[in-house]
């Protein structure tokens, strides 16, 4: 299935390219930078990208991107951006961080291609986990069979891992956060040192825990859907995973949020943006290098 790509942007000739040399890769409409033209496409073309290609984009085509902003991520489509520098860096200080994908000249329509796949192909593993309704109905005997047996197998796992593990192997840490974006800066930050999986909502963070060991959850606290606070608790109530290490990650500064937040006894928690040198501390005072 062809990965679908709504093309904006005022690079003409880079958008002739996407038409005459990768159709067999993506399915592709354009757009003009209307709102209203923007936001059909979104709902009704269902785009997996949308590819910004920046040329001297004047500030109100930019400013009616960044207006759609909590539309692309209510439909979960990754905006990309190609241009130079100078435009990437601009459109990101006006919109707060805005583009999951940055991609800078000088740059081929061919690695565009190759970089845009790679990345859906990772995102949609984190972004659509299968839904409960396509999940064949099992009897409850054997669905709570299949738990315990689960359960014997992970510790089973834990304990071969533990044991097993080389010395000079890297500690490992689970990233959950619904920003793609604060997912991909903390992964760059730390997977030098450390082995760094992520998650982009709290359901897949404990479905990647239910079978894969780690050694520190940094976690979100403030998420759609399921939060901080009730993945925690999940964390906490599982045999199998309640003595592991989380830190929440929050923007919260509040005296009284923080008191809350302290109350459900993470291990720690970052103040949001989180500084590189204070993260590294925090993670070191945890599990070690």
């Amino acid at each position: 299935m062809k990965y679908k790509v709504l093309l904006l942007g005022q690079n003409d000739i880079l958008i002739e390219d996407f038409f005459m040399y990768v159709t067999e890769d993506f399915e592709m409409q354009t757009s003009s930078m209307r709102y209203e033209d923007i936001s059909s496409h979104i709902n009704y073309f269902k785009p997996d990208a949308l590819i910004y290609c920046m040329k001297e984009e004047e500030r109100e085509r930019v400013d009616i991107l960044i207006s759609l902003k909590d539309e692309l991520e209510k439909n979960n489509v990754v905006v990309v951006l190609t241009g130079n520098q100078g435009e990437c860096e601009a459109l990101r200080k006006v919109s707060g961080g805005m583009g999951d994908l940055i991609l800078k000249k000088p740059i081929t329509v061919g690695n565009i291609r190759d970089k845009v796949i790679e990345f859906l192909d990772e995102w949609k593993i984190f972004a659509d986990p299968q839904p409960a309704s396509e999940q064949q109905p099992q009897p409850a005997a054997e669905v709570k069979m299949q738990e315990q047996v689960q359960k014997v197998a992970e510790m089973q796992n834990s304990l071969r891992e533990n044991t097993s593990k080389p010395a000079d192997a890297k500690k490992h840490i689970l990233v959950v956060d619904d920003n793609p974006m604060m997912l991909r800066v903390i992964k760059e930050q730390l997977k030098d040192k450390y082995a760094v999986a992520t998650a982009v909502s709290g359901a897949i963070a404990l479905k990647f825990l239910e079978s894969k060991r780690t050694d520190l959850v940094l976690l979100d606290y403030l998420m759609p859907g399921e939060d901080g606070s009730q993945i925690l608790e999940k964390i906490r109530n599982n045999p199998v995973m309640a003595k592991l290490p989380v830190v929440f990650l929050t923007s919260v500064t509040e005296k009284e949020k923080i008191k809350k937040l302290v109350g459900l006894k993470p291990q720690g928690y970052l103040l949001k943006p989180i500084e590189s040198d204070v993260l590294f501390d925090s993670i070191r005072s945890i599990i070690g290098e």
